[in-house]
Parts: structure tokens; sequence; C-alpha cells
């Protein structure tokens, strides 16, 4: 075995190795040299000279055990420094031992495959095989099945971890949810929590990318969402669920707070349960208010398909541009008829020039006078009853108040008063956890989409929603685009009714 590997001393007439052979391991017989060792008078055993630990050396028992902690045995293959790696961890240099782990190697390519949404298949492609087997002769190549296994049980193993990570939270958690359907027509349904952590710091974390078969009726959904906050053990934390203004939403919530009364788990019996989504309202607004100058709109639109239809036309229109003195730079940006970013563009950055400019919001909104309720705010006087004990919110109230202009982070502020207001925290905390739209959702979506796409879109839905999840809890906001996301959330269709699920097809949920 010895003359194999040239890792093992075959001299047994000798109690020790010479410190000049390279050998791994140092060869004893119990009892000699004052060192006892467990096992029969006489035996002989081995010590591994960089892990110390014992294995027998006797013919009697085989030396397979030594050969395969030589395989394993995370150790350098020379003894001298300068052969070993030079390493720099962040701004200082370290020294690393050459010995390549295959499982280190193969966790980090199931993060790169994750990471960066390549396909399961990454791992079969001809010029990716000679790479890796360039990197080492010895590394057994996985197969797209492999790559599959690992993720759905990374995905267990997170599970895990958030699972105790949620249950340590100190506050109540809120929740977002949405419907969206996939390029193949299949329904998914995606759960997000939202929580401040014992630093104060405000975390979200996707739960599930589950799939939705229908019919989604109010009925289905609650179901399906109960079972889901049973499966995280979370159901008796809960605060809120944001969501946008379905018909379909007002009965799934309601079975909803039933289910979670009848285990006294919300606070004034939901009373503060269902928020609805701020960015669909405001949606359904600019509908309307595009609805009257639809007009206007289309004619836009058109002008501007005529002009970018030929290279000739706009040649003329730039030289018509520089005739006027107005830069021709910026160009003509063709929309999309059911995003408004496109025509915000195109009319200069309309909401950034209304900030720039510091219009008064009286001005912009019609009938609203704004400054005298700002005005009453401000000469708001808290007046309290005299007594010999003064509450935490009496306390907090005769404060001194701070101008409205000061710029305060609200979460560091609470976090430098929880031991003078330790109730009023606890709301606070509660309190400005609930999201006021449902983007956390369209940001998952959006991750969605470019995992389920064309070429990938027979996925089962258990290793989408690992891809997903874990994405999403190992990397969390790295990945996404923020453009996409706003984009999604912006998006004006007027002939769009309230109660559909987000997809790229035609689907209406099921009342």
């Amino acid at each position: 075995m010895a003359s194999n590997t040239n890792m093992m001393d075959d001299n047994t007439n000798n109690d020790t190795k010479d410190d000049s052979n390279d050998d791994c391991v140092e060869v004893k017989k119990e009892g000699e040299d004052n060192q006892k060792m467990k096992g029969t008078h006489g035996i002989k055993r081995a010590k591994c000279r960089w892990c110390d630990e014992v294995k027998k050396y006797d013919s009697r028992y085989g030396t397979g055990n030594l050969q395969r902690h030589i395989n394993k045995c995370y150790r350098p293959d020379k003894l001298i420094v300068g052969q070993m790696l030079l390493g720099k961890d962040k701004d200082s240099l370290m020294l690393k031992s050459s010995k390549f782990s295959k499982d280190i190697f193969r966790e980090k390519l199931v993060r790169a495959i994750i990471m960066h949404n390549l396909p399961l298949s990454f791992v079969d492609y001809s010029g990716i095989k000679e790479l890796f087997e360039y990197v080492s002769e010895d590394l057994n190549l996985i197969c797209r099945n492999t790559v599959r296994s690992d993720i759905v049980n990374m995905h267990k193993k997170e599970t895990n971890k958030l699972k105790s990570f949620l249950k340590e939270a100190p506050g109540r958690i809120c929740l977002t949810s949405d419907l969206w359907i996939s390029i193949t027509t299949d329904g998914y349904i995606s759960l997000t929590a939202h929580f401040i952590y014992e630093n104060w710091i405000l975390q979200k974390r996707l739960l599930n990318f589950s799939d939705m078969p229908p019919p989604h009726n109010g009925i289905s959904l609650s179901e399906k969402v109960y079972s889901m906050l049973a499966d995280w053990g979370i159901e008796g934390k809960l605060f809120s669920i944001t969501l946008d203004n379905a018909s379909v939403n007002d009965t799934f919530v309601n079975i909803l707070k039933l289910q979670l009364n009848v285990r006294k788990a919300l606070i004034k019996d939901g009373q503060f349960f269902h928020i609805i989504c701020c960015a669909h309202i405001l949606n359904l607004i600019v509908q309307d208010g595009l609805k009257e100058i639809d007009g206007c709109v289309s004619k836009v639109r058109e002008s501007v398909k005529y002009v970018k239809a030929s290279q000739a036309r706009k040649r003329q229109f730039v030289d018509c541009v520089k005739l006027v003195s107005l830069d021709p730079k910026r160009g003509l940006r063709q929309d999309v008829p059911t995003s408004n970013s496109a025509m915000r563009n195109n009319n200069g950055s309309t909401l950034n020039n209304v900030n720039e400019s510091n219009e008064s919001l009286d001005e912009i909104g019609s009938g609203i006078n704004v400054n005298e309720a700002w005005k009453e705010f401000d000469s708001f006087d808290y007046e309290y009853v005299v007594s010999t004990k003064k509450s935490e919110l009496d306390l907090y109230l005769e404060e001194p108040r701070m101008p409205r202009t000061t710029e305060i982070n609200i979460l560091e502020y609470w976090r430098g008063h929880h031991v003078r207001y330790p109730d009023l925290t606890a709301m606070a905390r509660n309190i400005l956890t609930i999201p006021v739209s449902t983007v956390a959702s369209e940001s998952a979506f959006s991750v969605g989409g470019k995992v389920l796409d064309q070429y990938r879109s027979s996925l089962k839905s258990d290793v989408t929603e690992a891809i997903i999840c874990t994405k999403d809890w190992l990397f969390g906001e790295a990945n996404y685009n923020v453009g996409d996301v706003v984009n999604e959330v912006v998006s004006l269709d007027v002939n769009e009714e309230p109660n559909s699920v987000k997809s790229s097809t035609s689907y209406t949920v099921d009342s």
C-alpha cells in the first residue's frame, strides 16, 4: 500500500516515522513513548499529523482505512510553506491549502446556477465540461438531474434556517400576496413576509412561489394561503396582509380571518388585517385620467410611429427640432400602450420636473387644500388629564415636536427609544412593518418570468419554487431589476379589469 500511495510508513520496526519523510501519518505501538491508546496491547496505530485522528495500523485489520483517510484529510500536499497557495481575504494576505474540495465546488456551482438564472443543462455543455476537467482531472462531473436534486435539497436546508429566523422575530409579521400566470398558463401564488428584526432592520423574505391550480376564487385562495402559513408555523404571528383590490380578495380575506380568529391569532379580531395596495389604487386613478385624454395619447403615439417608420422621416424630424433650437439628442421613444414609462420619458420626466420645481401639492391636486391640513397638524396640542402617573403615550406626546422638514430614520428613532417607550416601540415595530403595496410580489414575478421563459417552460413547480425562493434567501435584492419591477407596478391598461391575474395573456380569476 505504501508503494502505491507514497503516503504511509511501511517500516513497522520503527515506532515513529523519520521527520524528513513527507508521510502524513505517525505510527506508534500502544504503550510506547508513554502514549496510551485504546485497544488491545501491542496493536499498531497510526496518528494523522494534520488532524490527529487515530487509525488502526495492523495487517490483521488491513490498511484500507488509512487510504480512505488520506483521500479525505484536508492537508497541504507539501510541508513547506512555499508550495502552499497564496490567497487574499479582503485586504489581508492568507495561506490556504491547495487541497481541492469536490463538495465545496459542487455547492458553489449550484449557487451560481441559481444566482444567474442558468439552465440546469448548463453542466452538460461541452465547453463547461472541458473547463471543469481542466480545473481538476479527478472531478466527478454532475448532470442536470443531479443539479435539480441539489437545488431542491438546498431549498429544504434554507427553509429550515428561515423557519428558525421567523420564529425568533420579536414582532409580528406582515404579508403580501398576489397571483401570476406563467408563459405556460400555469397559475402561481406568491407569499412574502415582512418583519423588523432585533437590529431594527426591515426584512423581506419570499416564503412561497407555489403553483395555484384553478379555480382562483376566495375559498381556494384562503385554503392555499392558510396551508402555507401552517407549514411555516407563523399563523399565530400575523399582523396584516396587503393585496390588490380584486373583488375575489374580499372573500379570501374574510375566510382567512375566520380561520385565524378561531386561534385568536389576530389583533382586534383582524380589524387591521386587510390592507389594499396603494399602487393599484393609484393605477386605477391614472386609468380614469387617461380615459379623458385617450384621444390625445393615441394621436401622439401614432405620430411617433409615423416618424420612426423610416430613416428619411427621422432625419426630417431632427432637422425640424434643430430649427426650433431644441435638443435633438433625446429623440422620440415609442411607448408600450399598457405602460406610462415611455410616455413619461417623452414628456421630459414629468415626475422629476415636478419635484425639481418644488410645486406644492395643493396646486397639483384639485379641490384639496393640503397646506391647511399641514397647518392643522402643526398646530395640534395634546391635552391630557392631570394625574399622579402618566402613561408612555402621555410622556411621548409631551416631548417637543420635531419640524416636519427634519429628515430622520424612523426605524433608528424607535430603536433608540425602546427603553424609554417599550410599549410604544412594540406598536411601532408592528405598524412600520406594514407594506403599502404589493411591489414584493411584483419582484417575485419579475424573477419568475426569467426562470420560466420560453427555453425553460417545462420546469416542474417544485423546482421553480426552489430556484426562486432560494435565490431570494441567498442573494436578496441584489438580483432584482428595479426598472422591471417599477414598469410592472405602473403598467396601465384601460381595458383591464381590477380582478385580473398578472399575466402576459388575457386570463381572469374565477369570482
